[in-house]
C-alpha cells in the first residue's frame, strides 16, 4: 500500500471558491439593505431618545425643555433661560435622512412635570418621520415623553 498524498486538489479548491462567490453575490445586495435599514432605525432611534431625554432633563432640573427642529436633518434640545431658550445638545442626521411631516421651529415642550405641548406642524398631527427615500419610520411621542418608531 501506497502512500496517500494528504491536502485539496487545485480544482477542489477552485470549486469550493466558486461556490463561496457565487453564494456572497447572492448574499449582498441584501446585506446592504438590511445595513442601509438599521441605519435608518438608529436614526429613528436617536430623535426618540432625544425627545425622552427632553422630559427627563425637564422634570430633572425643574426647568421647561424643549426638542425643536431646527432643519430637516438636524434638531436641538433646549432649556428655558427666562426670556431665552439656551441649546443644550444639537445633533445631524446623516445627509442621506430627512426629518419629514415637520418644519423649521416646531417643537415638544416639556412642562417640568414632564408633560409634553406639541407645536408640530406636519399634515399627520403629533408625529415626525425619518425617511431614506426609499423607507420611512414615524417616531410618535406622547405627551409624557414616551415614543414608539414604527414603520409607515
Amino acid at each position: 500500500m501506497g502512500q496517500r498524498a494528504r491536502g485539496f486538489s487545485l480544482v477542489e479548491m477552485l470549486v469550493v471558491l466558486a461556490v463561496m462567490a457565487i453564494l456572497f453575490a447572492l448574499a449582498a445586495p441584501n446585506l446592504f439593505g438590511l445595513r442601509r435599514q438599521l441605519t435608518l432605525e438608529q436614526a429613528a432611534q436617536n430623535i426618540s431618545q432625544g425627545i425622552q431625554r427632553c422630559r427627563t432633563e425637564a422634570m430633572a432640573k425643574s426647568v421647561p425643555w424643549r426638542f425643536v427642529v431646527t432643519g430637516m436633518h438636524s434638531w436641538q434640545l433646549q432649556a428655558d433661560q427666562g426670556n431665552t431658550w439656551r441649546v443644550m445638545k444639537t445633533e445631524t442626521l446623516p445627509s442621506q435622512y430627512t426629518l419629514t411631516n415637520v418644519q423649521v421651529n416646531d417643537s415638544i415642550v416639556f412642562s417640568t412635570r414632564g408633560f409634553g405641548t406639541f407645536h408640530l406642524s406636519g399634515p399627520v398631527s403629533g408625529e415626525l418621520r425619518v425617511t431614506d427615500g426609499n423607507r420611512t419610520l414615524r417616531i410618535i411621542p406622547t405627551m409624557v415623553g414616551d415614543t414608539r418608531v414604527v414603520q409607515l
